[in-house]
């Protein structure tokens, strides 16, 4: 009850979403938990709320600078108090500033990378610590045997200080994954609670589209824009085929569109964020990276040009949409080339295990040490580093390399079986995420509804954003989320 009215007090809601409480109670027993909730589950309220119990910092592990700074912002919206994000944006005087002056603040975001640093790991022993986050969990499974091992090392971190109280959180995590996650961020005496609610999202209709050939890929997809409803993402795999595209469509449509990739500069890149959330921009063509903790709920589609590497990162992509819990869509545009694409990746993880595997030997007895990794690729050396440091001899390296190479292959076979698929779409996501499918939607996925365009859910749909404009022209008093759907009846009737 003492959690409800502060949710409440906090956001005016009168009900949890479905594993928000009992992640509290779990807590709230000095237990660490791991709780897996959907896309658009409201993960971050459960350490906000927490916050609130006792005197202390709550720190929170987070993987990328633009959701650090997105998480900062919302606290400062919500007037949560105090929170900062201790990055690479800062200069070191900044950052020892910062450091200095901790005690100030009740949120500290970070990356693990930062975390790793002497002083910032020193500093932090000296502050009350009510709780210790790992946003996106599933990034210790994903990036810390290869480009960010850090991650890896967040179990080290937790014994410094002395093991804080841990949350970890996902939206997305398979049995190995929640392994992975467990071995690497906890003790083995220290079982997390599980908590894990469906991954399933009702609201999202998925569309797979197969198309004959390449170059009907640009007209489609132009088809789709101009009848989706806005704003959308549309997710392209290559920098320089996101830049080419957006261009593309700027000269063919009018469309306010942007570029997002790593190569933006972070200003560009915090402009564009905040140009999609508040409404300028109707579609933004974006790499991975965009959109992770994004707290934009009326995103009405995601396209998906390029297929990601593995499931995991394709739930979610697609769970950007639609967390404002009304009808939103997803859609996959494939053909040869992209069954091609992945193949290449799938031959290019060949190849980096085999390497991997033959320096296993000479790492293990000395030819090959530390100082001398610098002469292979930074995934090369960093799943050395990897293997150095938690493997205690050569058996146990290479069964981890192997049980990796097969996981990797798995996913890439995975993703195309995803494409060749003759059957539910929901229930072959499901089915990857260790669930089954309850009761399917009005609106599932285009093998369960392939007359979807004659569906009175998709029609209804596709004139959303017009009701929604006539009701604030006309009804202003009547936009609210609990009275639309009655006018909707009533104009079309």
């Amino acid at each position: 009850m003492v959690w409800q009215t502060k949710l409440k007090q906090m956001t005016g809601y009168d009900h949890f979403k479905p594993g928000q409480a009992e992640t509290l109670a779990v807590l709230e027993k000095g237990q660490n938990a791991l709780a897996i909730l959907p896309t658009g589950g409201g993960k971050s309220l459960i350490y906000q709320l927490y916050q609130y119990q006792a005197p202390g910092i709550t720190v929170i592990v987070s993987p990328l600078i633009s959701l650090m700074q997105d998480q900062v912002g919302q606290l400062q919206t919500m007037g949560l108090g105090p929170g900062i994000a201790l990055n690479s944006t800062y200069e070191k005087k900044q950052q020892a500033y910062i450091l200095h002056h901790l005690d100030r603040y009740k949120f500290v975001f970070i990356s693990p990378e930062m975390l790793l640093k002497q002083e910032v790991r020193s500093k932090l022993k000296t502050m009350p610590i009510h709780l210790l986050v790992v946003d996106e969990a599933h990034c210790i499974s994903q990036w810390g045997f290869d480009f960010r091992p850090e991650y890896t090392e967040l179990k080290a971190v937790r014994q410094f200080l002395g093991n804080p109280l841990t949350l970890a959180l996902s939206a997305t995590a398979s049995s190995e994954t929640l392994q992975d996650i467990q071995t690497y961020l906890f003790e083995p005496e220290e079982q997390a609670v599980l908590i894990k609610e469906s991954v399933d999202r009702p609201n999202i209709f998925y569309v797979f589209e197969e198309l004959g050939h390449t170059n009907e890929r640009e007209t489609k997809l132009l088809e789709w824009l101009a009848e989706l409803p806005k704003p959308g993402i549309v997710y392209v795999h290559h920098k320089s085929e996101l830049e080419a595209l957006t261009k593309f469509v700027k000269a063919q449509t009018e469309f306010q569109v942007a570029s997002y990739h790593g190569d933006r500069t972070l200003a560009d890149r915090h402009i564009i964020q905040n140009q999609f959330i508040n409404g300028r921009l109707d579609v933004v063509f974006a790499t991975s990276a965009f959109g992770m903790g994004i707290n934009h709920p009326n995103i009405r589609f995601v396209l998906h040009y390029h297929l990601p590497k593995n499931i995991a990162d394709f739930v979610q992509e697609i769970g950007r949409a639609g967390r404002d819990q009304d009808q939103a869509v997803a859609v996959v545009l494939y053909d040869q080339s992209e069954r091609a694409r992945l193949q290449q990746i799938r031959r290019v993880y060949e190849e980096e295990a085999d390497l991997l595997e033959s320096l296993l030997g000479p790492l293990f007895d000395g030819r090959l040490t530390v100082e001398m990794l610098d002469r292979y690729s930074d995934s090369i050396a960093a799943m050395l580093r990897f293997y150095k440091h938690h493997f205690r001899n050569l058996t146990e390296a290479k069964a981890h390399a192997q049980k990796l190479r097969q996981t990797k292959m798995q996913q890439i076979y995975q993703m195309l079986d995803l494409m060749n698929h003759d059957g539910c779409y929901r229930e072959l996501l499901l089915h990857h995420a260790d669930e089954t499918l309850e009761k399917k939607p009005d609106l599932c996925c285009t093998h369960c509804n392939s007359d979807f365009r004659t569906h009175a859910s998709w029609l209804e749909f596709m004139h959303l954003p017009k009701v929604l404009q006539f009701l604030q022209e006309h009804a202003p008093n009547e936009t609210n989320k609990f009275a639309w759907r009655t006018r909707l009846d009533e104009l079309f009737s």
